[in-house]
Protein backbone atom coordinates (compact mmCIF):
# COMPACT_ATOMS: atom_id res chain seq x y z
CA UNK A 1 0.00 0.00 0.00
CA UNK A 2 1.48 3.60 -0.89
CA UNK A 3 0.48 6.59 0.40
CA UNK A 4 1.36 9.55 -1.45
CA UNK A 5 3.75 7.60 -3.83
CA UNK A 6 5.34 6.03 -1.09
CA UNK A 7 5.52 3.17 0.35
CA UNK A 8 3.84 2.82 3.78
CA UNK A 9 6.50 0.15 5.60
CA UNK A 10 9.97 0.59 3.78
CA UNK A 11 13.34 -0.36 5.44
CA UNK A 12 16.15 1.79 6.16
CA UNK A 13 17.95 0.41 3.38
CA UNK A 14 15.52 1.43 1.30
CA UNK A 15 14.94 5.48 2.12
CA UNK A 16 15.79 7.94 0.25
CA UNK A 17 15.02 11.53 -0.11
CA UNK A 18 11.37 11.58 -0.89
CA UNK A 19 10.93 10.04 2.63
CA UNK A 20 12.23 13.26 4.38
CA UNK A 21 10.35 15.79 2.89
CA UNK A 22 10.66 17.62 6.21
CA UNK A 23 14.44 18.50 5.46
CA UNK A 24 13.47 19.95 1.96
CA UNK A 25 10.95 21.83 3.62
CA UNK A 26 12.84 23.36 6.07
CA UNK A 27 15.18 24.51 3.43
CA UNK A 28 13.04 25.75 1.25
CA UNK A 29 11.36 27.80 4.65
CA UNK A 30 14.89 28.55 6.06
CA UNK A 31 14.38 31.89 6.66
CA UNK A 32 11.91 30.91 9.37
CA UNK A 33 13.71 27.78 10.69
CA UNK A 34 16.41 29.84 11.37
CA UNK A 35 14.62 31.96 13.79
CA UNK A 36 15.64 28.67 16.26
CA UNK A 37 19.41 30.29 16.51
CA UNK A 38 17.73 33.23 18.38
CA UNK A 39 16.54 32.68 22.04
CA UNK A 40 13.77 35.07 22.03
CA UNK A 41 12.37 35.42 18.44
CA UNK A 42 9.51 32.88 18.57
CA UNK A 43 9.24 31.76 22.27
CA UNK A 44 9.16 27.87 22.84
CA UNK A 45 10.16 27.27 19.17
CA UNK A 46 13.44 25.00 20.58
CA UNK A 47 11.19 23.15 22.53
CA UNK A 48 8.01 23.41 20.59
CA UNK A 49 9.45 21.64 17.43
CA UNK A 50 11.23 18.42 19.00
CA UNK A 51 7.94 17.96 20.84
CA UNK A 52 6.10 18.08 17.27
CA UNK A 53 8.44 15.55 15.87
CA UNK A 54 7.96 13.27 18.82
CA UNK A 55 3.98 13.66 18.41
CA UNK A 56 4.13 12.42 14.62
CA UNK A 57 6.61 9.60 15.68
CA UNK A 58 4.26 8.62 18.48
CA UNK A 59 1.08 9.11 16.73
CA UNK A 60 1.81 7.98 13.20
CA UNK A 61 4.71 5.83 12.54
CA UNK A 62 5.94 2.14 13.99
CA UNK A 63 9.38 1.22 13.80
CA UNK A 64 11.25 -1.93 13.92
CA UNK A 65 14.72 -1.97 15.10
CA UNK A 66 17.79 -3.80 13.82
CA UNK A 67 17.27 -7.64 14.57
CA UNK A 68 13.78 -7.02 16.10
CA UNK A 69 15.86 -5.59 19.56
CA UNK A 70 13.71 -5.70 21.97
CA UNK A 71 13.23 -2.04 23.50
CA UNK A 72 11.04 0.24 25.28
CA UNK A 73 9.39 1.43 22.06
CA UNK A 74 8.42 4.99 24.25
CA UNK A 75 12.20 5.41 24.82
CA UNK A 76 13.13 4.38 21.57
CA UNK A 77 11.04 7.01 19.52
CA UNK A 78 11.53 9.82 22.26
CA UNK A 79 15.78 9.26 21.69
CA UNK A 80 15.32 9.32 17.67
CA UNK A 81 12.85 12.69 17.66
CA UNK A 82 15.63 14.12 19.68
CA UNK A 83 18.20 12.61 17.88
CA UNK A 84 16.68 13.75 14.75
CA UNK A 85 16.01 17.43 16.14
CA UNK A 86 19.61 17.62 17.24
CA UNK A 87 20.64 17.08 13.93
CA UNK A 88 18.53 19.63 11.98
CA UNK A 89 19.29 21.93 14.77
CA UNK A 90 22.99 21.67 13.77
CA UNK A 91 22.41 21.66 10.13
CA UNK A 92 20.54 25.01 10.36
CA UNK A 93 22.59 26.62 12.76
CA UNK A 94 25.65 25.88 10.89
CA UNK A 95 23.80 27.43 8.25
CA UNK A 96 23.44 24.87 5.95
CA UNK A 97 26.40 23.53 5.34
CA UNK A 98 25.63 20.21 3.47
CA UNK A 99 23.16 19.89 1.00
CA UNK A 100 19.87 19.14 1.44
CA UNK A 101 20.83 15.23 -0.22
CA UNK A 102 24.14 15.69 1.33
CA UNK A 103 21.96 15.85 4.93
CA UNK A 104 19.73 13.34 3.70
CA UNK A 105 22.42 10.86 3.00
CA UNK A 106 23.89 10.89 7.06
CA UNK A 107 20.72 11.36 8.75
CA UNK A 108 19.86 7.84 6.65
CA UNK A 109 23.19 6.01 7.37
CA UNK A 110 22.64 6.88 10.97
CA UNK A 111 19.16 5.66 10.99
CA UNK A 112 20.34 1.87 9.58
CA UNK A 113 22.37 1.65 12.63
CA UNK A 114 19.12 0.84 15.05
CA UNK A 115 16.48 1.38 12.97
CA UNK A 116 15.30 -1.90 10.24
CA UNK A 117 11.91 -0.45 9.29
CA UNK A 118 9.96 2.79 9.04
CA UNK A 119 5.76 1.86 9.11
CA UNK A 120 3.87 5.08 8.24
CA UNK A 121 0.36 4.68 10.23
CA UNK A 122 -0.56 8.00 9.68
CA UNK A 123 -3.31 9.94 11.53
CA UNK A 124 -5.98 8.20 13.66
CA UNK A 125 -9.52 8.59 11.34
CA UNK A 126 -7.38 9.53 8.13
CA UNK A 127 -7.90 7.21 5.16
CA UNK A 128 -5.49 5.86 3.40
Amino acid sequence: MKKNGLTKIVTTFKLNAPYLNIVFYIYKNRNFFELINYDDTLPGLHIQFPQMILKIYKEQFIFETINNTAVNMEYFKRYTAYGFYGLLQNWIRNGFRENTDEFIHEVIDLAKTHIYSIEYIGNKGENL
